[in-house]
Order: structure tokens, then C-alpha cells, then sequence
């Protein structure tokens, strides 16, 4: 289910791209293939090179229930990619001499109890502020979905302690971005979308790009890619809002911005990638800040300017990217500046394809390159409507596929028990304890299944290889006792 765009000639220009023929493309698309062809790709890519797009394709669906396909109009959550323009937009308002990046917050917050924090600070994420999203997922009680003026409120009034001293670390803070985006909006005296279409979007015929609150708007715009997980139980992909893990966080927290809440396509993120490269916006200089690594109270760098992080590679140079990430959406920007070259990823789904980067890398280098890989739960899940070929697909899959996590693979194990599919749980909780034998967890759970299935005399020997492991497991305690 795929929709390509290659040139019919060598060059063609669309919209102000230029999409060129190269050998290349046959390699990548022979990897994405690949992906697509064992469910691992759902979503666009693009792959540009020196001003030309060398590859830029559309795999799966945006909507699984319409199977209307993805192509490049398809509009995807950028998640934290939208920091790079919240970063632009304040550096628009310093070369207009709005505001300094040594401003202190309470300037514009005097509510909020955190002192000597600078806009720099959170521009570079060493701010030391608190996780709003953490806060408001564990204790918003109201029902309506937080605004950027609901969270702001709602850490005057709780007083969350700083995590550090302002500029002691780096540690990455969504709340910052949430806040710079406000202090756009005092500032400017304009709504952040609107300041942004203007400004940025508008000029640059971003003509897709929007501001998109799914909380508060509740109706998707055309061309959305709607957000899916996998549920095992279900062997399907349902909406973040029906699976157990993010219902929470889906239902309470997507009605802020600054941080997240742009969308995009990948035919507009090529034309914001060729205004990076030939800059109109702000002068070279100011953008240069950007891609310019911060440095703590000690002096020492800390990978990340203003919206994006930075890094120095020994073959490919300098590269400033950014990732982006919220229940049903994976996405990645990744600009070699030396190389001229980008890389960009957005994907509805959280099924992983690891390493698509440096199997594009050797291949724009005409170098040998290896198949990018998933993780064995994701594998498994994808198969595990049938006990016997949970089994075979392990087998076959496990010396390739990349490691996953205990956890992750008994979350999968008990959405097929609660979906009444015991044998494959069953499956599910013995290869987890063949990956992780010295955790009592897995025994635990393999206790429980085999109780629910009626076999007493395995539930008891593993509920006692849970209790040698963890003497404290007071639930196998009873659950012996009961046997």
C-alpha cells in the first residue's frame, strides 16, 4: 500500500521542491519495501540530498477503518518537532528586539515559584522545571482537557519543586517549550497558531501546516493520519484512546502546544527543510544559535541549541535533529549540515523499524548497508493470533531482532489473556521467561496463566520459583496457598 513519488525526468520541480531520479532511491525503497511488506512501516518518508529529493513515499494507511492511503499530504502530529518552530519564533522576536534570551521567566510569569530561570535556560532545556505532563496525567481531576493557561495555572498553584539549579544540567523539559510558546503569545500579543501561520507557515507555503489541539478541537482536518497502536488481545491496531496504557494520557493531555501540537506533511517539512538551508526568516547568524550546542554553569557542552539536538558524527559531520514521540506517532528530522542531506520520518504507528538512519546513511554513501530491524515484541505481536506460530516466529526471529523489554512483553502476554486467548498468553509468558529467567515476574505471570487454564501443577511450580526469586511476592503466597 504504497504511493511513490519518483521524477518522470531527471528533474522535476514541484511546489518549489525539486525531486530528482537516482539510483539511490532503488536501494531505500527496496528497504522500505521490505518494511511495508512485514508491517513495520506506517507512515511517509523523504530523503533529500544537496537541495534535491532523492526519495519520498507514503506506506500504509492513514485511517485502517477508510483504508484511505498515506501520500505526501498526509498530515502527522510532528510531536516535539514542533520545538524547532516554537525556537523560531522566539528567535524572530529577539532579532526584533522583543525580548532577550537572558530574560527571566518570572518577567512574564511573576505567578509561577521558580526564579533566575532564563528563556535561554529554556530554550536549551536546563531549566530544572518540573515535567507538566507528568503532573497533569497523575493529578488533573477536571473534566475538560488542560489548556497552556491550565498548566501554567496549575504549577503556580501546586508549587512542584525544581528538579536543579537553572543551567546545572541539561535534562530534557517539555514544560519550557510549553511556556516559551505563551510567553509568543504575551509577547506578540497574537495566538501561537496565528503568529506562526504568518509568520512562518503562510510564508513559506507551508500551505497543510497547522496547529491541530485533538482535545479541544475534536474534529480531525482533511488528510489526518490518525494514531494507532497494536494490541495484541485485539490483533489489531486500535486508537491510543482504546488501549489501557495511554487512555489516560490521550484523554487528558492534548489540548497544549509549544511542546507538541503541530502537524505537517512531508511535502511541507521539505520546504521548512530548504528554508534552514537558505534562510529568509531570521538572519544566518541568529540561525546559527540554533544549531549551536548550549553549554551548563560549568561551560561544558550539552548537545542541544535551540530546538534541536547537535551532534558531530567522524563520517558524517555535523547533524542537528530531533525526534518526536506521543501515543500512535513515532516521527525523526535528521539534517546532516556538512553533507547537505536529510532524513525525514513520520510515521501513525509505534512499530519499530530500528536504524533506518544508517541503512540510509551508507546507502546515499554507496556503501554496504544492513536491513534495518524490529524489536522481537513487536514481532511477536504481529503473529500472535496463533499460539504455534508465536512459537516458529520466535525462533526464527530472535537472533535478529532487536531486544525488547520485559515488560513490554508481558503487557502483550496479558492482553491475549484478557482477550480470552490463554494458549497464546501462555506462549507469550514462557518466551518471556526463556529472555529474562532470573526475574520473578515472568514466573509470576506464568503462574497466573497456567492457573487460569486450570493446570495447578504448573502454577505451583512457578509461583514457588517466584517466591525463591522474591520472598515478598505476597500474591503467589496466596495463590499457593489456595493450591
Amino acid at each position: 500500500m504504497k504511493a511513490k513519488l519518483f521524477a518522470v525526468s531527471f528533474f522535476l520541480l514541484i511546489s518549489g521542491i525539486i525531486y530528482c531520479q537516482d539510483k539511490r532511491a532503488d536501494e531505500i525503497d527496496k528497504m522500505m519495501q521490505y518494511a511495508n511488506s512485514n508491517g513495520y512501516y506506517n507512515g511517509a518518508i523523504a530523503v533529500a540530498e544537496k537541495g534535491k529529493v532523492i526519495y519520498s513515499a507514503g506506506f500504509g494507511y492513514s485511517d485502517m477503518e477508510t483504508k484511505e492511503k498515506i501520500d505526501e499530504n498526509t498530515l502527522f502530529n510532528l510531536c516535539s518537532i514542533t520545538k524547532q518552530f516554537t525556537a523560531m519564533g522566539i528567535m524572530m522576536l529577539k532579532e526584533e528586539g522583543k525580548l532577550s534570551y537572558e530574560n527571566k521567566l518570572e518577567k512574564y510569569f511573576p505567578e509561577l515559584p521558580y526564579k533566575g530561570i532564563t528563556l535561554r535556560h529554556l530554550l536549551n532545556h536546563t531549566s530544572g522545571l518540573p515535567d507538566y505532563i507528568l503532573a497533569l496525567i497523575r493529578s488533573w481531576d477536571k473534566n475538560y482537557t488542560p489548556t497552556n493557561k491550565d498548566a501554567i495555572a496549575y504549577l503556580g498553584e501546586s508549587k512542584l519543586p525544581v528538579n536543579f539549579s537553572p543551567g546545572e544540567k541539561f535534562e530534557y523539559c517539555n514544560t519550557g517549550y510549553m511556556l516559551l510558546a505563551s510567553i509568543i503569545e504575551k509577547i506578540s500579543g497574537k495566538t501561537y497558531e496565528s503568529f506562526l501561520k504568518e509568520r512562518i507557515f503562510n510564508k513559506l507555503k507551508m500551505t497543510h501546516t497547522q496547529i491541530y489541539l485533538r482535545g479541544i478541537t475534536k474534529k480531525d482536518p482533511p488528510n489526518f493520519a490518525k494514531p494507532y497502536v497494536y494490541d495484541a488481545g485485539k490483533n489489531k491496531f486500535v486508537p491510543p484512546s482504546e488501549y489501557d496504557l495511554y487512555k489516560r494520557q490521550v484523554n487528558t493531555l492534548d489540548g497544549n502546544y509549544g511542546d507538541g501540537g503541530i502537524y505537517s506533511t512531508i511535502h511541507d517539512m521539505l520546504l521548512w527543510d530548504n528554508e534552514l538551508k537558505n534562510i529568509h526568516l531570521v538572519k544566518k547568524e541568529t540561525l546559527q544559535e540554533a544549531f549551536t550546542s548550549g553549554k551548563n554553569n560549568e561551560g561544558k557542552d550539552i548537545g542541544y541549541g535551540f530546538g534541536w539536538f547537535i551532534a558531530n558524527d567522524p563520517v558524517q559531520g555535523k547533524l542537528v535533529q530531533h525526534t518526536g514521540g506521543w501515543p500512535g506517532y513515532r516521527q525523526a528530522f535528521i539534517r546532516y549540515l556538512d553533507k547537505d542531506r536529510t532524513i525525514l520520518v513520520l510515521r501513525n504507528t509505534e512499530i519499530n523499524f530500528s536504524s533506518i538512519q544508517l541503512a540510509i546513511q551508507n546507502i546515499l554513501d554507496e556503501k554496504p548497508w544492513i536491513m534495518p530491524k524490529s524489536s522481537i515484541v513487536q514481532i511477536l505481536a504481529l503473529h500472535s493470533d496463533n499460539a504455534a506460530l508465536i512459537r516458529k516466529t520466535y525462533w526464527e526471529s530472535k537472533k535478529d531482532a532487536l531486544p525488547s523489554k520485559e515488560e513490554d512483553i508481558n503487557i502483550m502476554g496479558y492482553q491475549l489473556m484478557e482477550a480470552g486467548k490463554l494458549q497464546q498468553a501462555l506462549e507469550i509468558f514462557k518466551i518471556n521467561a526463556e529472555l529474562f529467567p532470573a526475574s520473578w515476574n515472568v514466573y509470576d505471570s506464568l503462574g497466573e496463566i497456567y492457573l487460569a487454564m486450570g493446570d495447578k501443577e504448573n502454577a505451583k511450580v512457578n509461583y514457588t520459583k517466584t517466591l525463591v526469586l522474591n520472598p515478598q511476592n505476597e500474591s503467589a503466597k496466596k495463590a499457593l496457598s489456595g493450591l
